[in-house]
């Protein structure tokens, strides 16, 4: 199986349901079953590697006084200005 082969089976097929709960006062509710067709799993060791292959050239389209950081499933961008207070 190659690299692409092993992306695809991980990104696809998945399916996900929301809990709702509260717990002092014995309530647990499950919603359906759906199929997850887009983003990357929460949770997974995968998740913040593939997510930074997916945003990694994002900083190339900002100009100069913006400056990206990126980690994880976090994204900041800090922008500047020399002329602020002018």
């Amino acid at each position: 199986m190659n690299d692409s082969c092993l992306i695809k089976s991980y990104l696809t097929k998945r399916y996900q349901r929301v809990m709702i709960s509260r717990i002092y006062l014995g309530f647990i509710s499950y919603s359906s079953w759906s199929i997850n067709k887009k983003g990357v799993h929460q949770g997974s060791i995968l998740g913040p590697l593939l997510f930074l292959y997916c945003i990694n050239d994002v900083p190339k389209i900002f100009s100069n006084n913006v400056k990206s950081v990126l980690f994880a499933d976090d994204t900041s961008f800090i922008v500047s200005d020399r002329n602020y207070g002018e």
